[in-house]
């Protein structure tokens, strides 16, 4: 495992303002935060995290990474992946390959409420299962189903159009048409899908 690498403050707020982002106060925060909007999508921003108190003290070793969080100004929130960044030799490149894919995150990868349009969370249901939940519930309590392995996004469109939701019956799990009992269409999920 590699070794452990206190980043100051000088370094992280060269590599952050080199690459366009600004240093941000945020209320009960402690740490140093930097963000910058995603261009092609002004409602988001990329905030990271970076473990670095106000004071330019690192956190010991083992007390948290750097995070980086993609965040809506709009409702005030993260919305997709937390990817972290362990702070050892290299950080510097590390954190660029995750900037990378969180800011591709950004721009093509957050599913929209269909019943909203706001961005929608990946969530964990009561059954374990996965699935995208508006992140402005309990305002909205639009979901999607969110495809078991083995399947494709357009395995869980029905004949009507509507999305398919895993549920569960007498039988086990199973595939039902959302519009239900309007529509009645079922299918079998995959063995080992769920």
């Amino acid at each position: 495992m590699s070794e452990y690498y206190a980043i100051t403050l000088e370094e992280m707020t060269a590599f952050m303002i080199g690459r366009g982002f600004d240093a941000i106060k945020i209320d009960g925060t402690h740490e140093v935060v930097f963000a910058k909007t995603v261009p092609e999508k002004a409602d988001l921003e990329i905030r990271v995290f970076t473990s670095i108190d106000g004071r330019g003290e690192a956190r010991d070793v083992g007390d948290d990474a750097i995070r980086v969080v993609i965040y809506s100004p709009k409702y005030k929130r993260g919305v997709g992946t937390d990817a972290r960044v362990y702070r050892v030799k290299g950080w510097g490149e590390n954190l660029d390959n995750r900037l990378f894919s969180i800011f591709e995150q950004a721009r093509t990868g957050l599913a929209l409420c269909p019943a909203c349009g706001a961005y929608m969370l990946e969530r964990s249901g009561k059954n374990g299962r996965p699935f995208f939940g508006c992140v402005t519930y309990p305002a909205c309590k639009g979901t999607v189903s969110i495809a078991p392995k083995g399947m494709t996004d357009d395995d869980m469109k029905c004949d009507c159009g509507a999305p398919m939701r895993i549920r569960t019956g007498a039988r086990g799990d199973f595939l039902g048409c959302s519009k239900y009992p309007a529509c009645r269409v079922t299918r079998s999920l995959p063995r080992k899908a769920v």
